[in-house]
């Protein structure tokens, strides 16, 4: 998120995941469902890092959100460094949406 630091950031994620998951989808007449969100968060002030960089590592907040049992938000490290590759994440295997 530009110009947000990552408690910012976190605390926007936070506000969509819950309006996510206070949503009321009508699936069939009379019957309804609820979805939830998992998101990864990382900030712009997180350091001078390239696009693709910054998305990778919201990408591994991501699946670690989902790792942690889904309906979360999980921030990326805020280090300038993006965080080692996870091993335990095949990139091909990756979900189509999210």
């Amino acid at each position: 998120m530009r110009h947000a630091d990552i408690e910012a950031a976190t605390k926007i994620g936070e506000k969509i995941r819950i309006a996510v998951e206070q949503l009321l989808i009508e699936i069939a007449p009379g019957r309804f469902a609820r979805v939830t969100a998992s998101l990864g968060v990382v900030s712009t002030l997180a350091g001078d890092l390239e696009r693709s960089t910054l998305m990778r590592m919201a990408d591994q907040a991501l699946y670690r959100a989902k790792q942690l049992g889904r309906n979360r938000v999980v921030a990326a490290n805020e280090l300038c460094e993006a965080p080692p590759a996870d091993p335990l994440i095949d990139p091909g295997s990756a979900p189509a949406h999210r």
